[in-house]
């Protein structure tokens, strides 16, 4: 079966999501033929950059032709950006623009972007070139002088859960899948919308049913109840309970140092959620909001852990975790 990410690629501007700024100008730019001869796409990996590219050089060119891309990560040198250039100034055979789509353009070398000066500064009329990085900074400033440029976000939670929820009403004649399971998922992906479908797409090999538990066991996570558990009774100042819930983290998780991020996090949730009363600015599922202690101490408890967490890559994580328990229990 194809891959999810593959299939929901977005293929018109309506379909692309968390970027409505950057969306909003480049249809304009259609609509009153304004479009420029140099682009710079910057963002990080997995935002829709390369993908937003190609449906504009598809709406430039009325869907005729095809763009050029162009990997620069394997093609950086002076020779390459020569034969980019041979072919920018030879007029289009089945479109009105050449449109070259330069992928990981930050590791084009000094040598190849001072060859490719000339062709930014002086464009051929019927060539647009777009330019994508995920490293922006190490483009020359010369090169950042001459470029229309759009900074590509990292792609709201939010956001990212009304699409997974959407391509499974549309995979599905019947979806069974909870809110909370999919939150889980935006958190997991970091706010990149191609690896939010990836990983749901992994859940999906294992069951039709996106609940929260079994979004928590295919990818590996922390299951919540444990974490709230584990919060309510540090809380609690239990410290034999607390240790007890942490050892039954520890056995069902292999990367404690995950397990450690996870804490930290969830404690972060807990100090938003304190200081703003409404979870939707945080990562905690709807179903736990009544079930969490929120001390007064919590921003203590993030402190804590961030402390730790700072020192984990050079010390035992498994001793780290105890320590973060029995320092939280006994203040």
């Amino acid at each position: 079966m194809e891959i999810l990410a593959n299939k929901w690629r977005p293929k018109s501007f309506a379909e692309v999501v968390g970027q409505p700024v950057i969306v909003s100008i480049l249809s304009r730019q259609i609509e009153t033929k304004t479009f420029k001869n140099v682009y710079l796409f910057a963002g990080p990996s997995g935002c829709g950059k390369t993908t937003t590219a190609r449906i504009f050089a598809r709406e430039i060119n009325n869907g005729e032709g095809e763009p050029i891309e162009i990997d620069a990560a394997s093609n950086n040198g002076v020779d390459n950006i020569r034969e980019l250039s041979m072919s920018a100034y030879q007029a289009p055979l089945d479109s009105n623009y050449n449109i070259y789509i330069i992928d990981e353009c930050h590791m084009l070398t000094t040598q190849a972007w001072n060859a490719a000066l000339k062709l930014i500064e002086e464009p051929p009329m019927h060539s647009i070139f777009i330019f994508c990085t995920t490293n922006p900074d190490k483009i020359p400033e010369t090169i950042l002088t001459r470029v229309q440029r759009f900074d590509f976000n990292r792609i709201p939670l939010d956001v990212i859960s009304d699409r997974l929820e959407f391509i499974l009403n549309e995979e599905l004649c019947s979806p069974k899948y909870d809110r909370s399971a999919l939150d889980r998922i935006a958190l997991m992906s970091d706010g990149y919308m191609r690896e939010a479908i990836s990983l749901l797409d992994k859940c999906l090999s294992y069951s039709d049913e996106i609940t929260l538990d079994n979004v928590e066991k295919v990818l590996g996570l922390v299951k919540y109840d444990l974490l709230v558990d584990l919060n309510n009774f540090i809380v609690d100042k239990n410290q034999a309970e607390a240790i007890n819930v942490l050892n039954k983290i520890k056995s069902s998780n292999s990367n404690l140092l995950s397990v450690l991020d996870s804490i930290l996090q969830f404690f972060i949730d807990c100090n938003k959620l304190k200081k703003f009363s409404h979870i939707k600015y945080t990562s905690i599922p709807e179903s736990y909001k009544d079930k969490i202690k929120i001390t007064d101490d919590i921003t203590l408890f993030v402190d804590t852990a961030f402390k730790y967490r700072l020192i984990a890559n050079t010390l035992d994580v498994d001793i780290i975790l105890d320590v973060i328990i029995i320092d939280l229990c006994n203040r």
